[in-house]
């Protein structure tokens, strides 16, 4: 099962992170995350763990509002401001918190 977005903008390659961001066919941002390596086969059993971040495209302002980015360009926000694991980690904070950033994985 892949969700991975059309077009593909690196928020973080780290160690055996891999976060991209974009947009999918129905405007909904879409983080996708790969993590690979002994710490994930440790962890979950396997050694590759992929998740996904969905703002969805009615949201896409509001979310802007909280990560502190223009809603008129967020990829380049988000390349700017959110870029790098530990700055990544603190972003998926936040939209853990939402409620509505929906979050699923495999």
């Amino acid at each position: 099962m892949s969700m991975t977005p059309p077009a593909e903008h690196e928020l973080v390659r780290e160690g055996g992170r891999v976060v991209t961001v974009g947009f999918d066919e129905h405007d909904n941002l879409v983080f996708t995350g790969q993590d690979l390596g002994a710490y994930v086969e440790e962890v979950f059993g396997d050694s590759e763990y992929e998740f996904w971040y969905t703002v969805p495209a009615e949201r896409i302002a509001e979310f802007a509002a909280l990560v502190g980015i223009d809603p008129s360009e967020p990829i380049a926000g988000l390349l700017a401001r959110w870029k790098g694991d530990e700055r990544f980690a603190e972003l998926q904070r936040r939209m853990r918190a939402t409620g509505w950033v929906r979050f699923t994985c495999w």
